[in-house]
C-alpha cells in the first residue's frame, strides 16, 4: 500500500519524445490511476457511460479518450456560435454520439467526429444526462424541472416521469441517471436515493442505503450499482436494496462528477471537478464473482425487517424487498381485506442478506387479482412484519 508517481517517456508515431506522468495510489488490493488534465479544459466534464471514450466540457470542447486515457482527437461543439455547456454525453452507435448542452437546452446528434449535428430534443430546462436504451429510445433527465424523458430516437417524446412535488415518488434535482438491460437507474439527489424505472416508465424500486446525495450512478450486469457520494467524496458500491458492498476513497476531498463502467466491467472512470483529473479504479481482482463485481465480505443487514412494497397503490407488479441479518426461515405471504391467503411468494430457509421478489398481481392459481386492499406479511424469528398494498386499476 501506499502513493507513487510513475513517468513514462517514449516516442509518439512521428518520433518525438513523448512523457506521460501518472499518479498510483494502491491500497487493500485495489490501485487507482491518475492521469491529470487529460480533460478538455473548461472546468466541470461530462463523461460518456458507454465505455468512457468521450469526456466533454463547459466550453464545449469533446476529446476522445483510449484505454489508457490519453487524450486522442477533439472537437467543439457550439450552438448558433455559442460554445455548449456539455453535460452530458454518450454513444449512440459506431458512428455516432448525443451530446447534452445545458446551455441550450437542447440535446445534438453528430458523428463522433463532431460533424453533421442534428438537433434531435430542444428546449430542456437543464439537461444533465443522456442515455440510450436497447431500443435505441434516448433517455434524458432535466435537473432543472426534476424531470425524466423517454424520447424515440427521432425525438419525438414518449413519456415524462417525476417533478417536483410532494408525492413520494417525485424527484427532486436529480444528476445522474444510466440504463442498464431492462432498467433506468435516476441518482435521486437531494432525496438521497436512487429510482429505478423499467423501460415502459413503470417505477420499480426506491434505492436508499448508506450514501448521501448520490452525484452519478452506473449498473452492472449483475444488478450491483456504483454511485458518487457527493457528502462523503466517496465512490460507493451497493446491491439492489442498497446493502453496501464497498467503498473507494480517494486522496483528497476534491468532488467527483459522473462515473462510467469500463467495456470489460473491470474498472471504474470518474471525473474530478476543478484539476480535471480522470480517475481509473481497478475495482476488480483475481477473486472475482459473476458480472465483473469486486469479490469480498459484503455488509450484512443488522435487523429483520420488511420495506413498504413499490409501487404502491400498484397496477401490474409490486416490487417487496426484506433483510434477513441470519439464516431462518422465512415466509412471505400476501392477504386480502377479509385475511384470506391470496398467494405464497417465499416459504424457505434463507441465508443471511438482501432479498427482493415480485408478485405479479396473480392469486395461487394463476387469476388476475381484483382492484382493492391487500397485505403483504414476512415471517421469520418468531416475529411477524405486514405492508398494506393497494391495487388499482
Amino acid at each position: 500500500n501506499g502513493n507513487y508517481n510513475l513517468r513514462l517517456t517514449g516516442c509518439d508515431s512521428a518520433g518525438n519524445t513523448t512523457t506521460h506522468q501518472i499518479g498510483v495510489k494502491v491500497q487493500n488490493g485495489r490501485f487507482m490511476a491518475r492521469n491529470t488534465g487529460s480533460g478538455p479544459a473548461g472546468g466541470e466534464v461530462s463523461l460518456d457511460q458507454a465505455g468512457s471514450d468521450f469526456v466533454g466540457s463547459a466550453t464545449g470542447r469533446v476529446v476522445r479518450l483510449n484505454e489508457e486515457l490519453d487524450s486522442l482527437a477533439g472537437f467543439t461543439v457550439t450552438d448558433s456560435g455559442t460554445p455548449a455547456y456539455v453535460s452530458g454525453i454518450t454513444e449512440l452507435d459506431s458512428s455516432h454520439i448525443l451530446v447534452a448542452d445545458a446551455r441550450s437546452g437542447d440535446i445534438t446528434k453528430m458523428t463522433r467526429q463532431g460533424t453533421d449535428k442534428q438537433e434531435l430534443i430542444c428546449d430542456l430546462d437543464l439537461p444533465v444526462a443522456v442515455a440510450t436504451d436497447a431500443a435505441g429510445n434516448i433517455w434524458t433527465l432535466d435537473r432543472g424541472t426534476s424531470r425524466l424523458y423517454k424520447h424515440q430516437p427521432d425525438g419525438t417524446l414518449l413519456l415524462s416521469l417525476g417533478g417536483e412535488g410532494e408525492d413520494s415518488t417525485d424527484l427532486d434535482q436529480p444528476e445522474a441517471l444510466t440504463v442498464k438491460g431492462p432498467l433506468v437507474y435516476v441518482a435521486d439527489t437531494k432525496n438521497n436515493r436512487i429510482v429505478a424505472y423499467d423501460t415502459a416508465g413503470t417505477l420499480e424500486r426506491l434505492i436508499t442505503g448508506d450514501f448521501h446525495s448520490p452525484g452519478a450512478i452506473v449498473a452492472t450486469d449483475s444488478g450491483q450499482l456504483y454511485l458518487v457520494d457527493k457528502t462523503k467524496g466517496t465512490i460507493e458500491g451497493i446491491n439492489e436494496l442498497g446493502g453496501h458492498l464497498l467503498t473507494i476513497v480517494q486522496e483528497d476531498s476534491a468532488p467527483l462528477r459522473q462515473l462510467a463502467l469500463s467495456d470489460d466491467g473491470r474498472c471504474l472512470v470518474t471525473l474530478k471537478t476543478g484539476s480535471n483529473d480522470i480517475l481509473k479504479y481497478e475495482v476488480v481482482g483475481a477473486d472475482t464473482t459473476g458480472g465483473g463485481v469486486q469479490g469480498g465480505a459484503v455488509n450484512l443487514p443488522t435487523r429483520l425487517s420488511l420495506a413498504q412494497p413499490w409501487p404502491n397503490p400498484a397496477r401490474s407488479r409490486l416490487s417487496i424487498s426484506y433483510a434477513l441479518p441470519r439464516q431462518t426461515r422465512v415466509s412471505v405471504k400476501l392477504y386480502d381485506i377479509v385475511g384470506k391467503l391470496v398467494k405464497t411468494l417465499a416459504s424457505a430457509d434463507k441465508k443471511p442478506g438482501y432479498y427482493n421478489l415480485t408478485w405479479n398481481r396473480e392469486d395461487a392459481k394463476g387469476r388476475t387479482c381484483a382492484c382493492g386492499v391487500y397485505f403483504c406479511t414476512l415471517a421469520a424469528e418468531g416475529k411477524r412484519f405486514s405492508r398494506k398494498v393497494v391495487l388499482t386499476e
